[in-house]
């Protein structure tokens, strides 16, 4: 019998370019069944159909209602349908499609070129609709939505039930009784998403128009409010604490391994006060995890190792790293900045008006993106807790071998086996758990072109061997800028947030992609360059927030820099110097595989 795994979207002439730009943000290795049946294929694909529908201009008809071409699957990945946003950004009133790819997709440089089409063209209808949202966009800017969205969201997740008193099938039951949420809130979520690419977009025209194109990511830093930056500094006045304090330095002086346990065994006074801390922050954003939006992914709340390694990496950072400082010094230049470009275009009260609309906008939007993200996240980790009960449930009685291979299952048959069905899970759990594990040995093109016929995994993906010829001194990668500022240090390939204890401070973080779980790994960091992302990725857009210089779309960067080469990052050319290179590894000349373990590990295999 051949192996049921996701099937490939169905190809859609009107709409066929597919693209892992920022989506590979929030899907960044290979989906599972049961996360693509609950969630990815399900609620969130709906609610942004619902988004496009309702607020964006799309008639019902332009997009399929059984699989819309907005998020979809091929070859097992997650990708985003760039053409779709471009018709979007076509028929927004000034807009274009190179706003929507210099906002999300310009990671993408083999992205093909857009291609209008007639019906592209936007109606006296969708035109008095999209004005009216732009209205709302750049002059009411109300969000007492996203608010209500957001104490939908805790209301849901504020009161967990005793799942360990529930049946196996309330604990589905409860599952699936979040879809609903899951989709009004991802339809809030894709509003937000467009909406934070209006002001940048205006920024950066009059900015170009006026002779300064650089200060452009200099306008839309130091926000403030941007909810996956907070935790970070929870974590930093938490290092605080164990930088001061000797009996705190001893228990983290003796390793992180099983930290936890031991911290939690004492009843010294500086102990307990650091835990009430610590324990508070699990509480209230205990869901971040290696990758927020995988029923999957182990959180903070599952496992606080990664949250305290961040604070061992942040007690090795004197006060000159402070977070908050950070911050208040992109602030002020922000602030300063605004008041000088908006005296320069004075004497045009349209860019004028349009200047402080656009950076009012930015600040509203950016911030409602990431909250809007939050509030999803906070109802997965509800999903994510009755589906992990009953994992562990379904490992004490021997039927998967793992208790992540729960994942394997879609949704009806996650019904099946939890009513009694289904009694031998092992079989199939362990056949499609190799082939998952197959799937994160390859790395998804970063651009598909769906055509007819059959598809197949190999056809999709190609193997990571030896992908690029790795740098030497004194050569340059060219990516794109994401956070101005110049940082110099020591290159650190990092795979995922847990390995934040092996950097130091001054170190330039080089990442293949990104979740707001990786943003305490920027406080203290030299620099941070990006092989996927886009101005408006969440990393960036903390690292704006976090005075670290960043280097976004750099192609290959995680195959190329050298672990331990000293760099130069520029964030306001987006190019990566290599100042002296260090000795690859004994084994890089071999190829291998690379891919980003979606169960937060990336993955070294050899070659077959």
């Amino acid at each position: 019998m051949s192996l049921k795994w996701l099937a490939d979207n169905p190809f859609n002439p009107d709409l066929p370019v597919w693209t892992r730009a920022y989506i590979s943000e929030l899907a960044p290795g290979p989906l599972t069944p049961l996360s693509w049946d609950l969630f990815w294929g399900g609620p969130v694909v709906q609610g942004w159909r619902d988004a496009l529908v309702d607020r964006m201009g799309f008639r019902a008809s332009e997009i399929s209602d059984t699989r819309p071409e907005l998020i979809g699957c091929f070859g097992g990945h997650a990708y985003l349908n760039a053409s779709a946003l471009r018709v979007w950004s076509a028929r927004v009133p000034a807009l274009a499609p190179h706003h929507i790819d210099t906002a999300y997709l310009s990671s993408q440089v083999d992205l093909p070129p857009y291609v209008a089409a007639a019906w592209h063209r936007a109606g006296e209808a969708t035109t008095e609709l999209l004005t009216r949202w732009l209205t709302w966009v750049l002059v009411d800017q109300n969000q007492s939505e996203l608010e209500a969205g957001r104490l939908l969201a805790l209301e849901a997740t504020g009161h967990r039930p005793q799942l360990a008193r529930m049946t196996d099938m309330e604990l589905v039951e409860h599952a699936l009784s979040l879809q609903p949420l899951c989709r009004v809130l991802a339809s809030l979520h894709l509003n937000q998403m467009l909406s934070a690419s209006i002001g940048p977009s205006i920024v950066a025209a009059i900015c170009d128009e006026i002779g300064l194109p650089t200060n452009a990511t200099k306008l839309i830093s130091g926000l403030g409010e941007i909810e996956s930056v907070a935790p970070a500094r929870v974590l930093w006045t938490l290092s605080r604490q164990v930088r001061a304090s000797v009996v705190l330095t001893g228990y983290f002086d003796a390793g992180l391994a099983s930290l936890y346990r031991r911290l939690k065994s004492s009843d010294t006074l500086e102990v307990v006060g650091f835990l009430a801390g610590f324990d508070t922050l699990l509480s209230e954003v205990g869901y971040r995890g290696g990758s927020d939006w995988d029923l999957g992914s182990v959180t903070w709340r599952q496992d606080p190792q990664t949250a305290l390694a961040a604070i061992e990496r942040m007690r090795r950072c004197d006060d000159s790293a402070d977070p908050t400082a950070a911050f208040n010094r992109r602030a002020a230049e922000r602030e300063l900045l605004t008041t000088e470009i908006g005296e320069l275009v004075a004497a045009n009260p349209k860019t004028r008006d349009h200047f402080g609309a656009a950076v009012a906008a930015t600040k509203v939007f950016v911030r409602g993106r990431d909250r809007a993200k939050a509030n999803v996240t906070r109802v997965v980790d509800e999903m994510r807790a009755a589906l992990t009960e009953l994992s562990v449930r379904a490992l004490h009685h021997g039927d998967i071998a793992e208790a992540r291979n729960l994942q394997m299952l879609f949704a009806d048959e996650l019904a099946y086996y939890a009513d009694g069905g289904l009694a031998d899970i092992r079989s199939i759990t362990d056949e499609r758990r190799t082939h998952f594990d197959e799937l994160a040995r390859f790395a998804p093109p970063p651009v598909v072109r769906a055509a007819p016929g059959p598809s197949a995994a190999s056809r999709l993906v190609r193997p990571v061997a030896a992908l690029a010829r790795q740098l030497e001194s004194g050569e340059v990668l060219f990516g794109r800028p994401g956070a101005h500022g110049l940082g110099r240090g020591r290159a650190r390939v990092v795979s995922n947030p847990a390995e934040a204890a092996a950097t130091q401070p001054g170190d330039i973080l080089v990442i293949a992609s990104s979740s707001p779980s990786w943003v305490p790994l920027l406080v203290g960091a030299g620099g941070v360059v990006l092989e996927r992302g886009s101005a408006l990725s969440h990393l960036v857009v903390a690292a704006r927030e976090l005075d670290v210089p960043a280097v976004v779309a750099a192609a290959d960067a995680v195959s190329r820099i050298v672990d331990g080469s000293r760099v130069e990052v520029d964030g306001v050319t987006g190019i990566v110097t290599v100042l002296e290179s260090a000795a690859p590894a004994a084994d890089s000349h071999e190829p291998h595989d690379m891919a980003i373990d979606p169960w937060g590990a990336r993955s070294h295999d050899a070659a077959s």
